[in-house]
């Protein structure tokens, strides 16, 4: 099943018209309960991973991939390692964007902060479960087939419609890194947003109690 992530758009180095970001990072647990880990992209080749504005693959591509590379937490952004204490290591992508109109104004806007986040999507090929002292479950994600980056303009989208957006574009929405350890309540949320996004069950209109209702449907799903 293809699946979408998304992750800040952090601008790591710019120079001209090439950008390096923040790809993912190894050892958070992610808002849907995942939790990446080093050779997750092994497999990624720049040549063969696209990079779209929006998961818009029928369109022109806005920048061409450069490289896709793991770092240790030493070489994480200072800001990263105080927003993720947990984190491992990461990916960091560069990219190179084209000189079409659109490319342009996308890297005008992520370097100004109005895009302020990416995302990728991928299908997964090696994945565990792990048991956590708290006694909820993760997901560990070792291994997937990386198909593009994207720039997106979803900041402030509620879980439903990323769900709603992600599957306009053929993919399952997977959740993405937030700042902060997850509770126990927080993974319980983050289980039912999985369930709900492949439900294709819009969470736009939903408010506690009508979540927790839906909790108590999905109990055996």
């Amino acid at each position: 099943m293809k699946e979408l992530k998304t992750i800040p758009a952090l601008v790591v180095k710019a120079e001209g018209n090439t950008i390096t970001g923040l790809g993912t990072l190894f050892g958070v647990i992610d808002s849907y309960a995942d939790r990446s880990h080093p050779g997750i992209f092994a497999g990624a080749t720049p040549a063969g991973v696209r990079f779209c504005w929006n998961h818009d693959t029928t369109a022109v591509p806005i920048a061409t991939i450069e490289s896709i590379v793991e770092v240790p937490r030493a070489d994480l952004p200072k800001s990263v390692q105080a927003s993720y204490p947990e984190a491992t290591g990461g990916v960091l992508v560069k990219r190179t964007y084209l000189g079409t109109p659109r490319a342009q104004e996308v890297k005008a806007a992520v370097l100004a902060g109005a895009v302020t986040d990416m995302s990728y999507g991928y299908d997964t090929t090696r994945v565990g479960l792990t048991r956590l002292p708290s006694g909820e479950q993760i997901r560990e994600l070792y291994a997937v087939d990386l198909w593009e980056f994207s720039d997106v303009a979803l900041r402030g989208a509620v879980p439903g419609t990323m769900a709603n957006i992600a599957a306009a574009k053929g993919y399952t929405y997977a959740g993405g890194l937030r700042t902060g350890a997850l509770s126990g309540s927080s993974l319980r949320l983050a289980h039912l947003g999985r369930k709900l996004a492949r439900l294709n069950v819009d969470m736009t209109e939903m408010d506690l109690a009508d979540l927790r209702a839906k909790a108590r449907r999905l109990r055996r799903v």
